[in-house]
């Protein structure tokens, strides 16, 4: 972690059967009065076939965030 610009940590579905927990990097850039998200998601190749699940899943939860912090 390096307060507040960027923060990482592992990404485990499942601790039992999980070998190789995929790695989250979520960078912060102030950017006029708010700021840019970056988010990396690192994972096993053997999930692949859930590279659009995840990308939407981070969207949907940037966009909440957004709102959230709007109103």
């Amino acid at each position: 972690m390096d307060r507040p610009r960027r923060i990482v940590f592992t990404w485990i579905l499942d601790e039992a059967e999980e070998s190789d927990p995929g790695r989250v990097s979520l960078a912060i850039q102030p950017n006029g009065t708010g700021c840019v998200a970056t988010i990396v998601h690192e994972m096993d190749a053997k999930w692949a076939g859930y590279e659009a699940q995840t990308k939407n899943g981070w969207s949907c939860m940037m966009q909440a965030t957004d709102a959230f912090l709007v109103t």
